[in-house]
This record gives structure tokens, sequence and C-alpha cells, in this order.
């Protein structure tokens, strides 16, 4: 998987849940505490994944409801009433209504989620382990070793390297392991500031020749990999989401990829939905949520996540497509 998707796309659903006492360290809670009390912050990030190549964010965060971040082809910007989000290569924007939750949700995924402690003092009070790993030097500066381990399996681990100067961390690597393959990634702040934001840079000013879209025309034949994103889609259009729910070790999910959700028939019954692809493993929390058991299980969902229709294995072609006829059907288009 490449760098541009993998931002903005995999959050570490584990650190959002899991009970298990973790351990105290005075470094870790210093940068939360540092973050939480900062009236702003302004980074820029390389993200560098294992096998799948390189790219960089730039961030601004304001209190108390301000963002802005930027990469290859997106900027987002939350301006405490509404989020725009324009994409650069079409050129085009959209805006939804800026909710409590939104900010949680674009600073979600694990390469974002190390600035979730300037919005909220329980960022990372989920985990299932934080200790102190000792001292490091890195270009001639001592940063203390923070081991974080997101969940109880210790599939997701963090090893956050701390400046004992500016209290922040300069790199953090992370390890996630689902149940056939393990996605490495070093983050290296490259700038970091935390200093007041002024407001015009929350202001969002819509480049010559860009088109305002309606956020549902955009969801056409795309497939979305964030369960909240897709569900805003499907509320600004008042349309049915289709959840893929899958695994990457799933022989049949595999063949229904290939074999349907590649054919043209299948774009053309669906060209009214939002298309969603949840991955068992690696999004366990939207997995239990739905009581998912078995893969490939395929359930149909209103704008307000119920399920309206739903089928469980790979029958072929033909059954895959009478079950969307029959989820159109009781939604009703």
């Amino acid at each position: 998987m490449n760098a541009k998707r993998m931002l903005l796309a995999l959050p570490i659903a584990a650190i959002a849940v899991g009970s298990v006492a973790m351990m105290s360290s005075s470094k870790f809670d210093a940068f939360k505490s540092g973050l939480l009390k900062a009236d702003g912050v302004e980074a820029t990030v390389q993200v560098t994944v294992q096998n799948g190549g390189s790219s960089t964010y730039s961030l601004m965060l304001k209190k108390p409801n301000m963002l802005r971040l930027e990469t290859d082809d997106q900027l987002v910007i939350a301006d405490g009433k509404e989020v725009t989000t324009l994409m650069k290569s079409k050129n085009q924007y959209f805006t939804v209504p800026q909710t409590e939750q939104s900010l949680g949700e674009i600073l979600s995924p694990m390469e974002l989620q190390i600035w979730s402690p300037f919005f909220s003092e329980t960022a990372f009070k989920g985990v299932a382990r934080v200790e102190d790993g000792g001292s490091r030097k890195i270009k001639g500066e001592e940063h203390s070793v923070v081991n974080v381990e997101a969940d109880a399996k210790g599939d997701t681990k963090m090893a956050f390297f701390i400046s004992d100067k500016t209290k922040m961390p300069n790199r953090v690597s992370i390890s996630a392991k689902s149940l056939t393959s393990t996605t490495d990634m070093v983050l290296s702040t490259n700038e970091l500031s935390l200093t007041a934001v002024g407001s015009d840079m929350f202001a969002f000013s819509a480049p010559e020749g860009s088109k305002k879209v309606d956020l549902s025309a955009m969801s056409a034949g795309k497939w979305y990999y964030n369960l909240n994103e897709a569900l805003d889609v499907a509320k600004a259009g008042n349309k049915l989401v289709m959840i893929d729910f899958m695994a990457d070790w799933c022989g049949p999910c595999k063949m229904m990829e290939a074999q349907v959700f590649k054919t043209e028939e299948f774009k053309k019954a669906t060209a009214n939905m939002v298309l969603l692809k949840i991955d068992v493993d690696r999004q366990q929390a939207d997995a239990q949520r739905y009581g998912i058991e078995a893969m490939p299980t395929v359930k149909f969902v209103n704008p307000n996540g119920e399920v309206v229709h739903e089928f469980v294995g790979y029958g072929g072609f033909g059954q895959v497509m009478g079950e969307i006829e029959k989820a159109k059907s009781k939604f009703g288009n």
C-alpha cells in the first residue's frame, strides 16, 4: 500500500478501545500535557512506509476547534463551523458541517493520531501499555524513548522519540500487525512549533478555476475505507451504503472483488450507492459494531448506519447482483 493512500486511510482503531491498566511515563505525560496546553501547533511531517515510499503532510491546529491539513493531493480546513476538502488533482472542493467529532475523525489515521492530545485530554488513555524505553541521541540531541502498545495483543506498537529539550516527539515509529501482514512506518518531524496560529490560515480560499461540488456526487464508483467518512457522504445525498467486510487472507473476498466489483454491471448497479471496504483485522471496532463473524459479509446500511439488508458468503456474480437489487428495493431506490 503506498504512502498516499495510507494517509487518511488507516486509523489505529485499538487506541480508542480497551481498558487494560497502563504503566506511567512522565515523558509521555509531559508530551500530551504540552500539546493540550498549547494555543496552536504548526508541523511538517515526513511519513515513510516500509516498501511503500514516502509522503509529507503539513498541519496547523488552533484552539478551540480549527485545523488545516495539507498533503500532496488534499487540503482539509476546519474553520469551526464547516470542514472544506479540496481535491487538488480535480481542482474540486466540497464542504460539510463541522461537528464535535470532526477533528477526532480527521486525526484518526495512525500518522496523525500523535496530535490528538491537542484537542482532547483523554487522547491515548485507552492504550494497553506505556513504558519508558531509555534514551537515544538523534542528530546530536538527546531523546527519551517511550514505547506504546495500543492494544492488549500488541498488534499495534509505537515508539515515541521525545526531545528532552522541546518535550515533543521528533520521530515516531509505528508497527501495525494484521493476520497476514505488518505495516511499518516512521514519522519524522521536520518542523514543529507550539505557537498561536493566525485565524486567517483557517479561512478557505477557492483556487482559481476550482469548482464546488456536492459531496455525494464525488462518491460515484469510489471505494471509501473509513466508516464515518462514508456515512457523511451518504447523509449528504441520502444514499445507501454498501459495506464489504473483508480480509487480506479471505479467498472468497478476492474472488468477489475480481468477478463482481470490477465489472461494469456492478458499477452501474451501485452508481447511486456509497461503497465502503472494512478490513476486519485493521478496523476491528467497526467489525465488532456490526457483529461480523465470517467473511465476506456485505451489509447495506442507511445514512445513519442502520442495517437495511445483508448477506454472508460469496455465491457468484448472479447472487451478489440479486442481493444488491434486494437492498435497493428495501431502501426505496
